[in-house]
């Protein structure tokens, strides 16, 4: 077992699945990613993992023990940066500090702990300032300042990178890291690719509450289908009959997935499919006097593999 284990949890929500007999383990010291989409359970996910939602079926654990049955016991074990921002906006960042510190019931010189808290994750020039001048990259360290005070084993963080500008999440993902390398395990639920190959360790794919496909990133790739994208340029001939055309190539074994905008035909199929579905679109294309004027076959990113997988539905 690892520090963390997920075990067949189910989770209801009047009456709709939330989690659906979803099951994962964390080992020590690692960033496990919670990978998906809007809606997919991931937030529900950390929900079970703080304590906060009992499963209806299944079992979560922390060290063996059962995490709803021990949650006061595992409150100083672990912290929580939840997706919007926790603390008062018309705090000064000390105050905020402060003021969760006593919640945390830490019984240290809380103005030397809010100093050395700011001083580590670059918030100490602005420690008397209001938080609600702060830019969004300041307010997302001060959210996971208020996650770490009590300098939990565990910390759980809820798409922290959520509304940042490319360099203020760059900042947040080397922060990350660093909080990795000193030893604490993280649980990082995100719908950004790019996020996730960047931090993780190893992730597990939600989509309507279960897992999709577990791993590294580099077992996943091996997983995931081959991809290629096809894009078709056209004359704008395809308009007039483009729903008969766009179900015929739907129909075509390999194809994934189809999209018609601005006269572009764009295809996502499989790798070993991409050649035979070019001659049959074309042909079609032809068939249909539409006129075609470029053709182009790349290959897909994991990204796009992913979208295969998640899907719509």
């Amino acid at each position: 077992m690892g520090i963390i284990d997920f075990k067949n949890v189910s989770v209801y929500y009047n009456k709709s699945k939330v989690l659906d007999n979803f099951s994962f383990s964390v080992e020590g010291k690692e960033i496990f990613g919670l990978l998906g989409p809007n809606g997919s359970g991931k937030t529900t996910t950390l929900k079970v993992l703080t304590g906060l939602i009992k499963p209806n079926s299944g079992n979560a654990f922390i060290n063996n023990r059962d995490i709803w049955d021990n949650r006061n016991l595992f409150k100083k074990d672990i912290g929580y940066c939840p997706q919007f921002d926790s603390f008062n906006e018309k705090l000064t960042v000390r105050e905020n500090i402060k003021y969760f510190a006593k919640l945390y019931e830490i019984d240290d010189d809380l103005d030397n702990l809010a100093y050395n808290v700011c001083s580590y994750l670059g918030l100490n020039k602005r420690i008397d300032h209001s938080v609600e001048n702060l830019s969004g990259g300041f307010k997302r360290r001060l959210n996971i300042a208020l996650g770490i005070l009590h300098e939990p084993k565990i910390l759980f963080l809820d798409e922290p990178s959520i509304g940042l500008d490319p360099i203020s999440r760059n900042e947040l993902w080397k922060l990350i890291k660093e909080l990795s390398s000193e030893g604490t395990t993280i649980i990082l639920a995100t719908n950004i690719m790019e996020e996730a190959e960047y931090l993780c360790d190893r992730v597990v794919l939600l989509k309507n509450g279960r897992n999709i496909i577990s791993g590294t990133l580099t077992e996943i790739r091996r997983k995931t289908p081959k991809l290629e994208t096809i894009i078709i340029y056209t004359q704008g001939s395809v308009r007039s009959n483009y729903q008969k055309i766009i179900q015929y190539i739907h129909s075509l074994q390999g194809v994934m997935y189809v999209e018609y905008t601005n006269d572009v035909i764009r295809i996502k199929a499989r790798a070993n499919y991409s050649d035979e579905i070019v001659r049959y679109v074309i042909s079609h294309l032809k068939m249909s006097s539409v006129i075609v004027e470029d053709v182009k076959v790349i290959p897909s990113s994991l990204i796009d593999a992913f979208e295969v997988l998640v899907g719509p539905g």
